[in-house]
C-alpha cells in the first residue's frame, strides 16, 4: 500500500513540475507575406521548454503562392518521426507532388554565393527511391555532387559523392541507422582511403593508399579516433612505422564556421584522444630496423 502511495505522490509531484501544451508556429518573409503556418507540442519540465512541430503545417513562397503541405508527427517519447510530405508546387504553381507521390524538389543556399537543388523520390508520403542533389556557383551550372536511395525517409544502399564531376567518396550503407562502409578515392580514381563507420564515425581497420594503389598506412579506430595497431609502409610496401595507440581523456579542437565564412576553433573536452602506447618500431626503405622506444 506504501508504495502505491508513493507513486502516487510522484505522479502528482512530477505533473507539477512538468505540462505539455500546443502552440501555433508562424512565420514571416521581410516583406510580411506569410512563409509558413504551423504548430508544435511543447513539454515544459522544470521550466525549461523543448518543442517539437506535429500535425498539419503548410510553406509558402515570397510571391504567396503555396509551396508545399506536410505532416509532422512526434511519437509519445516526443521524438520527431519522419516527416511526411503531402503535396508540393513549384513556384509557377506547377504541382509535383500530390497526395504524398511525386517529387520533392528545393533550393537551399549555402552561403559565399552557393546554392544546392535537392531531389527526393517520394512514395507514402515518404522519401522512397532516387535522391540527387546538385550544386551551382554564382553566374556558373548547376553539377551533381550527391546521389543515392531513400527508403522511408532513410539513407541506404549506395551514395556517390563528387566534386564537380570528379568522383571522391563512395559510401555503402549496412544499416540506415548505424553502419556504413566508405571509399574515397585519388583524382585518378585510385583508392585513396577504405573503412567502415559506425554512428557517423570512423570504427576498426582502415587502410590508405597512394595514388598508384600502394598500401601506405593501416590504422584501427575507436569512436573515429585512431585505437589499437597503427602501420605505415614506405611507397615501395616496406613497413616504415610499427606501434599501438591508447586513448585518453583530453580536449580536441573543434571547428565551426559563422554566417559570414569566417573560422572559428574551440577546445571541446573528448574521452578518445589518441595517444601513442607501448612499443614503436621505425625502419628504413629496406626494411632495416633503425630506431624503436617503449612509451609509457
Amino acid at each position: 500500500m506504501q508504495k502505491v502511495f508513493l507513486s502516487i505522490f510522484i505522479c502528482l509531484l512530477f505533473s507539477k513540475l512538468s505540462s505539455q501544451t500546443i502552440e501555433p508556429d508562424l512565420d514571416y518573409y521581410n516583406s510580411g507575406q506569410l512563409k509558413w503556418k504551423g504548430q508544435k507540442q511543447c513539454i515544459t519540465v522544470k521550466e525549461e521548454k523543448e518543442c517539437k512541430p506535429i500535425g498539419f503545417w503548410v510553406y509558402y513562397y515570397k510571391n504567396g503562392e503555396k509551396k508545399s503541405e506536410i505532416l509532422q508527427v512526434v511519437s509519445k517519447g516526443n521524438t520527431s518521426l519522419p516527416t511526411r510530405c503531402i503535396n508540393m508546387w513549384q513556384q509557377d504553381g506547377l504541382q509535383i507532388l500530390k497526395n504524398g507521390v511525386g517529387f520533392y524538389f528545393e533550393k537551399e543556399t549555402k552561403g559565399r554565393g552557393e546554392f544546392d537543388s535537392l531531389t527526393y523520390q517520394i512514395k507514402d508520403s515518404l522519401y522512397n527511391g532516387s535522391f540527387t542533389c546538385y550544386r551551382k556557383h554564382s553566374g556558373q551550372n548547376y553539377y551533381l555532387i550527391e546521389s543515392g536511395q531513400y527508403s522511408d525517409s532513410k539513407r541506404y544502399g549506395q551514395f556517390k559523392f563528387r566534386d564537380t564531376v570528379q568522383l571522391y567518396e563512395e559510401e555503402t550503407l549496412y544499416d540506415a541507422k548505424t553502419t556504413s562502409a566508405y571509399k574515397y578515392f585519388h583524382p585518378n580514381f585510385k583508392i585513396k582511403e577504405e573503412g567502415k563507420t559506425v554512428d557517423v564515425k570512423k570504427e576498426g581497420l582502415a587502410k590508405f593508399y597512394n595514388d598508384k594503389g600502394t598500401l601506405i598506412k593501416e590504422a584501427n579506430y575507436k569512436y573515429g579516433a585512431e585505437f589499437g595497431e597503427y602501420k605505415e609502409y614506405y611507397d615501395n610496401g616496406i613497413l616504415k612505422t610499427k606501434g599501438q595507440y591508447k586513448q585518453i581523456k583530453g580536449f580536441e579542437n573543434v571547428s565551426t564556421f559563422d554566417p559570414q565564412g569566417i573560422e572559428h576553433i574551440r577546445k571541446h573536452p573528448s574521452d578518445n584522444i589518441p595517444q601513442k602506447t607501448g612499443e614503436w618500431k621505425y625502419y628504413d626503405e629496406k626494411g632495416n630496423l633503425i630506431q624503436a622506444e617503449t612509451l609509457k
